[in-house]
């Protein structure tokens, strides 16, 4: 990062995930990383230009394990994006890889779109679970709102799940919302194992 140089950074980073496996590369590595990032571009120790650089390559990464691990399945779907607001992507990202890993047949919508726009992709896909992450949103009152608009959009049998960083600003209103927040990649693998034993049994 410090010399600009993309092409070492991507290869250091896709080593570390061949070497490493996709579960520990995200918890040990990525994860630890994305904090790292913020919190020197926080403290002026980053330059845009650097902050930029990471972001992109480490970007590229996380999409890449998508892509590699993807699965089409008839069940276990779950959909991944960010309320509108948050442009930080990293998080739901790396939730799809843990899904694809446990067997789960992810759609990633993207960042930062309104409640309502992801209820409807979530009743087109037929999905039963969705999950959106908070890292850095505009404000907690919006991301307040765009979850209970995505409570209202998507109805009472889909399940909503809350996770990153900055997850705590909805705690108010996850009631309403019915939604679960959760405080690490750990909890929300544990949650998808727990919701496929469930639904296996039911068979």
């Amino acid at each position: 990062m410090a010399t600009l140089d993309a092409d070492r950074l991507h290869h250091t980073l896709m080593r570390l995930a061949l070497e490493n496996g996709p579960l520990a590369f995200l918890e040990d590595i990525a994860s630890p990383l994305c904090a790292w990032i913020g919190d020197e571009w926080s403290r002026s120790r980053l330059s845009e230009a650097q902050e930029h650089l990471a972001s992109q390559v480490l970007r590229q990464v996380l999409g890449f394990m998508l892509q590699t691990l993807r699965r089409e399945r008839q069940e276990h779907h779950v959909v991944l994006t960010t309320l509108a607001g948050e442009r930080h992507e990293f998080g739901a990202m790396m939730a799809g890889i843990i899904a694809a890993y446990d067997g789960w047949s992810f759609h990633y919508l993207g960042p930062d779109l309104p409640g309502s726009a992801i209820g409807s992709s979530v009743k087109r896909l037929d999905a039963r679970l969705v999950a959106v992450s908070i890292v850095a949103p505009i404000g907690a009152a919006q991301s307040a709102r765009e979850l209970l608009a995505l409570r209202r959009a998507v109805g009472r049998r889909v399940d909503i799940v809350v996770g990153g960083p900055a997850s705590a600003v909805v705690d108010h209103v996850l009631g309403d919302a019915r939604a679960i927040r959760l405080d690490s990649l750990r909890d929300w693998r544990e949650l998808l194992a727990q919701r496929r034993s469930v639904a296996e049994a039911k068979r």
